[in-house]
């Protein structure tokens, strides 16, 4: 599955989800608390994490040794393909109480403020993707 992006894709397209911000939130339940959401598809049951799944479908692939899913959205249960990378256990740390962005204090505009690559995601107002954002709402 991991080397199908499309299939990975088309599994997350059928899970249910709400809407939050630039993210999507799977309805999938931990297995236990502070757990990640198990994924099941095609007879094989829970073989994979949520966060898996979304880093394949970006074109991911197995992690490496010492990697981790890093939610850029900092939200375990989002569903939105590109909102996680791999990265070291150290750098996927080091996003906790990233600001990502703070307002201008002279426009309407944002300054990013996130130091880490690929960098953090976190909602505006008035934008549809953290790209358009990006595009249309920083200086």
């Amino acid at each position: 599955m991991q080397q199908d992006p499309e299939l990975c894709k088309r599994l997350l397209d059928k899970l249910d989800y709400d809407k939050d911000g630039f993210c999507e939130i799977s309805h999938l339940v931990p297995t236990k608390d502070g757990g990640y959401a198990q994924v099941s598809f095609g007879g094989a049951n829970k073989f994979t994490t949520l966060q898996e799944v979304v880093l394949w479908a970006a074109g991911g692939t197995f992690l490496g040794i010492g990697q981790q899913c890093s939610h850029r959205c900092h939200k375990p249960l989002c569903k939105k393909v590109g909102h996680v990378c791999a990265e070291s256990a150290e750098k996927n740390n080091q996003r906790k109480g990233c600001l990502v962005w703070v307002d201008c204090p002279h426009c309407p505009l944002k300054i990013l403020v996130c130091p880490h690559v690929p960098s953090c995601i976190k909602f505006s107002p008035g934008f549809g993707s953290w790209e358009e954002f990006l595009q249309n709402g920083i200086h």
